[in-house]
């Protein structure tokens, strides 16, 4: 359920998850409405990529096939 197809697939989802979730935090910082807009969807995005939070993401990277 929360593994990919390939190990790759896994691992891009991952960076793309982390990366989503650091600009948040980046826009969070500014404080204005718009930017507080921007962090939630970036991270929404990023639960998104992980399928759930950090430790799906964890979870899913061990039932990944290894090719």
């Amino acid at each position: 359920m929360f593994g990919s197809k390939t190990l790759l697939q896994h691992i891009l989802r991952g960076l793309i998850g982390l990366a989503a979730l650091v600009a948040a935090i980046v826009l969070a910082r500014h404080g204005d409405a718009m930017s507080m807009i921007g962090a939630a969807v970036l991270v929404i995005v990023a639960l998104i990529a992980w399928r759930g939070c950090p430790l799906c993401w964890l979870t899913g990277l061990f039932s990944t096939p290894r090719r």
